[in-house]
Parts: C-alpha cells; sequence; structure tokens
C-alpha cells in the first residue's frame, strides 16, 4: 500500500518534471481524486515544496446535491487555507449536438478553467481513468489521437496549462491515502450509473479485464503513450 509520502514523492516528480512555479490552482470536486490531490498540496506547501494555492470548483447543477457539494468544497479548501472559486455554469440537458450530457459538463468546466486564467491547474485524473478512457476510444473506434487518451499535461489555452499529477498512481492507492489520511469527500451518485458509458467500463468491463490482466493499467497506459508518440511524430514530418 503506498504511504502518503509516496504519492507526494509522485506529485513532486510530475511538478519538478514540468518546471511548475508560481501559483497553481486545483480543479477540485470534492470528490476523493481531487480531495487527494488537494491535501497532498496543501501538505507539500506546508513542507515549503509549493508555493501558492487556489481551487475552482464548478458547480454544473445537473444534481439535486449540487449545492451541499459546493458548501462541502468551500469548507475542505477552508480548512487547508486555500482559496475557492465556485462558479457557477448551465449544462443544457436537452442539447443535440451529440455531445451528451458528460460532454457538455466537461466543456463548460473547461471554459470555466479558461475564464479563471491560471498558468498551471491541477486536475485529479489516475490511472484507472487513463485505462477507462483508451478502452471507451477502442470502442468507440478512434484514430491515434485519440488513443493517446489524456497526456500528464497539456494546454489547452494559450499560456495555460492542465497538469495530472496524479496519472501514475492507481484508484486503490488513491483510496488508501485518503483512509490513511482520514479524508471525506463527496460521492457523486452519477459515478453508478452504468447508462454513461465510462461507469459501464468502469463498474462491468474494467474488473474482468483486472481478474485477467492484473497490470493492464500500465499497459494501456503505455499504449497511450506509443499512440502519442506517434501522432508527434506525424506531426513533425507534416512540417518538413
Amino acid at each position: 500500500m503506498q504511504t502518503p509520502e509516496v504519492i507526494h514523492d509522485s506529485i513532486l516528480d510530475v511538478l519538478w518534471r514540468h518546471s511548475v512555479s508560481g501559483p497553481v490552482t486545483i480543479a477540485f470536486s470534492g470528490g476523493i481524486d481531487s480531495m487527494v490531490l488537494l491535501d497532498a498540496m496543501a501538505t507539500l506547501r506546508e513542507q515549503g515544496h509549493v508555493g501558492t494555492l487556489d481551487a475552482i470548483h464548478v458547480h454544473h447543477g445537473l444534481s439535486p446535491n449540487a449545492d451541499e457539494w459546493a458548501a462541502f468544497s468551500t469548507q475542505a479548501c477552508a480548512e487547508r487555507e486555500v482559496a475557492l472559486k465556485v462558479v457557477r455554469v448551465q449544462v443544457d440537458r436537452n442539447a443535440t449536438d451529440g455531445q451528451g450530457i458528460e460532454g457538455l459538463a466537461r466543456a463548460r468546466r473547461y471554459d470555466a478553467l479558461r475564464a479563471h486564467g491560471a498558468t498551471w491547474t491541477l486536475a485529479g485524473q489516475h490511472a484507472d481513468d487513463q485505462a477507462e478512457t483508451v478502452l471507451h476510444q477502442l470502442l468507440r473506434g478512434t484514430g491515434l489521437a485519440g488513443l493517446s487518451a489524456m497526456g500528464e499535461v497539456r494546454e489547452f489555452a494559450p499560456r495555460q496549462y492542465l497538469l495530472r499529477p496524479l496519472l501514475a498512481i492507481s484508484r486503490a492507492e488513491i483510496e488508501a491515502y485518503a483512509t490513511a489520511r482520514g479524508l471525506r469527500w463527496i460521492e457523486d451518485e452519477s459515478n453508478a450509473d452504468t447508462a454513461y458509458t465510462r461507469n459501464y467500463i468502469r463498474h462491468e468491463i474494467a474488473p474482468l479485464i483486472a481478474a485477467r490482466f492484473p497490470h493492464y493499467r500500465a499497459s494501456l497506459a503505455r499504449a497511450a503513450r506509443h499512440a502519442a508518440a506517434a501522432v508527434a511524430l506525424n506531426e513533425a514530418l507534416a512540417k518538413l
């Protein structure tokens, strides 16, 4: 089981490799992943390893519990002396542009992050999320760019970067950290709804794959890196 210090060291390695400096914003939903990220970054700040922190919580209004989640997030950040901005966005449940509710909510989140204007924004996606993304993209018949899944860092607006410092950490390791630190977090009821493709992969498909191929997360992450390298090579060749 990972100790909190091991996850702290893993986050520091990511921050160092990408030369992160100055103020950092945490994309904070209040779920276990972002709670572990918030707690770890606040601890690293106390130890003098990182500087100014703030956080942003996007209130989609899709759940009847959304106001409670915003209140919880405000308290969790206040307990760690991290300033939090709650941003309310509108997601059209009846939109027919093909993105679906998940895609629309994600688009509104990125709009909120761009408007916030931070150079560095940290998100809590982890190794299981990466594996689920690769599987989802494969089942959609995507090309190399889609198979690249989530990069550890990407520029989502000019001079604005999204960094995922937990991408090499498994869900089990995150849960172990949360238990060791005595953390509380939000449980989004929609995460159990297998009508959503990502949830179906998480709850129905991934456990079957894990029973046969215990190291499938690392294998799919490696496949994503190979795809990303191929995309980068193709782009470089196209510029010649």
